[in-house]
């Protein structure tokens, strides 16, 4: 399932997987990483001129599901990783290189890693592990300190996301065991310790966090209606907890939380905040699975709907929205708001964009090769 990242209308990483941290490059040099279900990565750092493949033969395991990443800001430090190995590969100078770090867990689905790539952590499905971080740009790794299962079920270091400085981190700590309760645990301390943050059934395997810059602001949420669904907000650095509802959804917030925006997806409702939270306004009967995505720094929020066509957005009232772009035949498979730009993921495998000052002019500047239907797009 490919996922791309675009900066100022360049394509800058694709690859299968989700995306989790919000610390993509901003270096206009164009970076592409194609990864597949084959453990073939490739990767350009001239714009697409030439290309590279990932050597993955110094890892331990077998990579599968290859190309997830999490870069810094500048895209100076990237950590790439797949599904079964028990490998990470780091770059700390833009691509150029490459160093693979070993001993890491298994399943690794989930990474994040700080503005300045400093402090990276991942996570993913693997019965007993808590995950690894690293706190020197991803030279060394260690285990997380939070607590390892002792069941027999699964155990899942779920999902970490980090602030811009890397000081706070939240991550969910799920068990498939009633006598190891699901928790959310959370780093005040540039990840150096973890301690527990939440009560129990908060979270499951399906868990997403959103978090603004600051790392004041910061949401969770079970995207299944099968465990424990629910979107939870903090506004004290996940300190404390309030439960916003208990359908499933998907929840984002602004860089300055100026904009909090989750969706009851089972009552097609979406709610929106411009006030930190202190209230909200409800728009009604968008539809089923009015998916939301919120532009951190232009605080806008736009919504489209599975299986739809139509883009919108949902205008400053809360209580509203107008039609952005109808893609007629085409469905949308993806939508994500970088700095400066909107973009589209469709069911043809075009990859649209437009500009958020001129929202109506729409550029197709990528299609993707391969049969893959399920595309996920994240752009900065």
């Amino acid at each position: 399932m490919p996922r791309v990242l675009i900066h100022n209308n360049q394509v800058l990483y694709t690859g299968s997987g989700f995306l989790t941290t919000e610390q993509y490059t901003e270096d206009n040099t164009t970076k592409i990483f194609v990864g597949s279900a084959s453990a073939d990565t490739r990767y350009s750092l001239d714009g697409g001129s030439t290309w590279q493949q990932m050597d993955y033969s110094s890892g331990t395991g077998t990579h599968t599901y290859s190309g997830w990443a999490s870069f810094s800001s500048d895209g100076t430090h990237i950590l790439v990783h797949g599904y079964n190995a028990y490998t990470v590969w780091v770059s700390n100078d833009g691509g150029e290189s490459w160093n693979a770090r070993t001993g890491q867990e298994k399943n690794i689905r989930f990474s994040t890693t700080s503005g300045d790539g400093k402090y990276m952590a991942h996570g993913g499905a693997n019965s007993g592990g808590d995950g690894r971080k690293s706190l020197d740009y991803g030279v060394t790794w260690g285990a997380t300190g939070v607590p390892n299962g002792t069941s027999s079920g699964n155990a899942y270091f779920y999902a970490p996301m980090t602030n811009d400085d890397g000081q706070y981190t939240i991550v969910g700590r799920s068990w498939n065991s009633t006598s190891e309760p699901e928790k959310i645990y959370r780093s005040t301390d540039y990840m150096s310790t973890f301690s527990g943050s939440g009560d129990t059934g908060m979270l499951n395997k399906y868990m997403t966090v959103s978090m603004s810059s600051s790392g004041q602001y910061v949401l969770v949420g079970n995207a299944s209606v099968s465990y424990n669904p629910g979107i939870w907000i903090s506004d004290d650095y996940g300190a404390t907890w309030s439960q916003l509802t208990t359908d499933y959804g998907q929840h984002g917030v602004s860089n300055d939380a100026g904009m909090i925006v989750y969706s009851r997806l089972v009552s097609a409702n979406i709610y929106t905040s411009i006030n930190q939270g202190s209230s909200w306004r409800t728009l009604s009967n968008v539809g089923a699975n009015g998916y939301i995505r919120v532009s951190k720094i232009k605080n806008r929020v736009f919504q489209y709907n599975s299986a739809g066509s139509i883009l919108y957005e949902i205008d400053t009232d809360g209580t509203s929205r107008t039609i952005v772009k109808d893609f007629g035949a085409l469905v949308i498979r993806d939508v994500s708001c970088g700095d400066n730009e909107i973009g589209v993921i469709l069911t043809n495998k075009d990859l649209y964009t437009a500009s958020y000052d001129d929202i109506t002019n729409w550029t197709n500047i990528y299609t993707f090769e391969g049969t893959s239907a399920s595309t996920y797009l994240a752009l900065k």
